[in-house]
């Protein structure tokens, strides 16, 4: 209402499992009340609709309380005047790659995730199909800004006009929990490399045939594996 510059973050936690909401919130996905022995490690794969179904009831909350906070930006006449982010930090899984929920191995269910900037003063309404993750956000919207990147992030602007060529482009996980310390890279938006260091075995996926990271192509692509385990290697211990 002062007109000041503001920041302001919101993180909606009951997306997590067990996906708790308060006994008075819509929830429109039925069967959904997981009164059965679970954990965000595992759950019995015969009551995967009932635990989708509660995830599906903490998503919509979440939704709603999204909207809450549009309509009271639209109120204070602020909404188009504000670059607004909404993104996931996290997907989901359900059984699709023999993991649940998002503590597992770094398969797609887990790391694919919505990301929506709406900056209607900055930049015109389109789909942008690049291969995006989350140390991108920041400096997308520095972008926007008219801002330089602070030399120490380690994503970029995909909307820029320089943005490396889909030929070179790498993307970079990483998972280090007491179930799984995995990382792995996808390359050209096309080829996943995963290490699983507890057994130090590797898989090789073409998600432009194989989407649903079926059918490991390690022993198929010994050229491609090779090169893509050296880039993953010097990536891990930079980080280190």
């Amino acid at each position: 209402a002062a007109g000041r510059r503001f920041f302001l973050n919101m993180s909606f936690q009951n997306s997590h499992f067990s996906y708790a909401l308060p006994p008075d919130r819509p929830r429109p996905f039925q069967p959904g009340e997981i009164d059965f022995d679970a954990s965000f490690a595992r759950f019995p794969r015969d009551k995967t609709p009932i635990v989708r179904n509660a995830y599906y009831n903490a998503i919509h909350d979440c939704d709603q309380q999204l909207g809450r906070f549009i309509q009271a930006l639209e109120a204070c006449d602020q909404l188009d005047k504000t670059i607004l982010v909404v993104m996931g930090e996290n997907g989901e899984a359900f059984y699709e790659n023999g993991i649940v929920c998002h503590a597992g191995l770094p398969r797609a269910p887990a790391l694919r995730v919505g990301l929506v900037i709406h900056a209607p003063a900055l930049a015109n309404p389109a789909t942008i199909d690049y291969p995006t993750e989350l140390v991108d956000v920041v400096p997308t919207v520095f972008g926007l800004l008219g801002w330089k990147s602070h030399p120490n992030f380690q994503g970029l602007d995909v909307l820029a006009d320089d943005r490396p060529d889909l030929r070179d482009r790498l993307l970079f996980f990483h998972v280090e929990n007491p179930l799984v310390s995995s990382d792995a890279l996808l390359y050209q938006d096309r080829w996943k490399f995963i290490h699983v260091r507890a057994t130090d075995s590797y898989e090789l996926f073409d998600l432009a045939e194989d989407p649903r990271e079926q059918e490991n192509l390690i022993d198929r692509k010994p050229r491609l594996a090779a090169q893509l385990r050296a880039t993953l290697a010097t990536w891990r211990a930079q980080q280190l």
